[in-house]
């Protein structure tokens, strides 16, 4: 188990230092699992997101957060690709 954070930078884009490094060891085949607190901790665009899921599942390396919705269905996959809503730090007053 390996912690790895990206302090201040944004999940928008996919070229940060953190997610390089897990990126990498995803390659390397050790890796089965890549965790996170939230799914916009990968990314926080879809697409991003769903590039993401696919590049680790060719090494054999899944892809979750603890706020997935839980299922491996196409569907339950669609549904984690989407951002969730009303997150205290991006809606409602602060």
């Amino acid at each position: 188990m390996k912690e790895i954070s990206d302090p201040r930078q944004s999940g928008v884009s996919l070229e940060r230092p953190g997610i390089d490094e897990v990126r990498a060891l995803v390659r390397e085949g050790t890796v089965s699992l890549v965790l996170a607190q939230d799914r916009d901790r990968f990314a926080r665009e879809p697409a991003y997101h769903y590039l993401l899921r696919k590049e680790f599942e060719e090494y054999g390396c899944r892809l979750k957060a603890l706020n997935d919705h839980g299922g491996d269905t196409p569907e339950d996959e669609l549904t984690d690709c989407i951002p969730s809503t009303g997150s205290p730090s991006t809606n409602g007053p602060k």
